[in-house]
């Protein structure tokens, strides 16, 4: 067998994007690894283990008995009515106001459960 070789050449090129581009780990977050805030348009990536050692010990022991009782619906509004920026985040990041209304509508749609599933985000 012969070996090809074959020289690369480098080229320094300036690319203009025409359209939005996503670059994804092709992770799947769940609805209680981040919350949206409607206030300042803010999207928190969150890790539910600090964010549990953060609450004051009434608000754990009312999040440990809606855990409990497996009511995803109340869990997800627990977490999101109880999230302060300063628990920290694992980063944040601005949405659009065309996300904000999606999120919104999904998260206070008649079938919430089937709607925040819906919702899932891919890991930037």
């Amino acid at each position: 067998m012969s070996k090809i070789k074959r020289e690369l050449q480098s080229y320094r090129c300036t690319l203009e994007i025409l359209s939005p581009i996503h670059i994804g780990s092709g992770q799947t977050l769940y609805p209680d690894n981040y919350i949206i805030q409607k206030e300042n348009s803010t999207y928190y990536r969150i890790s539910f283990a600090d964010y549990f050692q953060k609450l004051q010990v009434k608000e754990r022991e009312e999040l440990i008995q809606l855990l409990e009782q497996g009511d995803t619906i109340k869990i997800r509004n627990f977490i999101h009515k109880n999230y302060k920026e300063k628990y920290g985040y694992i980063y944040k990041g601005k949405i659009s106001q065309k996300v904000l209304k999606d999120y919104i509508d999904k998260f206070s749609g008649t079938n919430k459960k089937m709607k925040i599933k819906l919702l899932r985000l891919r890991k930037p």
